[in-house]
């Protein structure tokens, strides 16, 4: 008899917990029952330098609001990028993974605010160079250019433009 009452007693707790997850899964699909995605807010780095032909990148990132699940991890993909004298945004994708590796971004619902990446314009100061003639009624031009302080980066030229000339004597 008590082994009678005791397999009832397991019976009805398994019919129980049975009842109670149909009924928990059924307000899930009827939409009873929602499970809200996390606020999650990234902002990536920002980063600095001047001009030296390479590119700019940072991989730096804060969160600014919300909190990962236990065992959640953040993955970032940067997309931000800068080369010449400018500004980009340090944009990125996000991608949140369980201990295991399995994606669970869909859980969160994520904002990205991007740094920005500046790169500087170089300074180069150039100075032109000095001639002079005797007068003969035709222009003086010398167009002979040095660069005096700064330096260009390898495999870059710089080009002068200057329209000045004088014909008079004088300076």
């Amino acid at each position: 008899m008590k082994k009678t009452k005791f397999l009832i007693i397991i019976g009805s707790l398994l019919v129980g917990v049975v009842s109670l997850i149909i009924v928990y899964l059924s307000l899930i699909l009827t939409n009873v029952i929602t499970i809200s995605q996390a606020d999650l807010e990234i902002e990536t780095g920002s980063a600095y330098k001047e001009y030296d032909g390479t590119v700019l990148t940072e991989s730096s990132y804060k969160i600014k609001s919300g909190v990962l699940a236990k065992g959640h991890t953040i993955e970032m993909t940067y997309t931000g990028h800068q080369v010449l004298a400018g500004q980009a945004q340090n944009t990125a994708e996000v991608k949140i993974v369980t201990e295991s590796g399995k994606d669970v971004t869909k859980s969160y619902k994520i904002t990205v605010y991007p740094g920005n990446l500046v790169v500087g314009k170089r300074k180069i100061d150039i100075q032109s160079g000095s001639y002079q003639k005797d007068y003969d009624g035709t222009p003086l031009t010398y167009e002979v250019y040095d660069i005096v302080a700064g330096s260009l980066i390898s495999g870059d030229k710089y080009e002068v433009v200057a329209n000045t000339s004088i014909t008079d004597a004088g300076s």
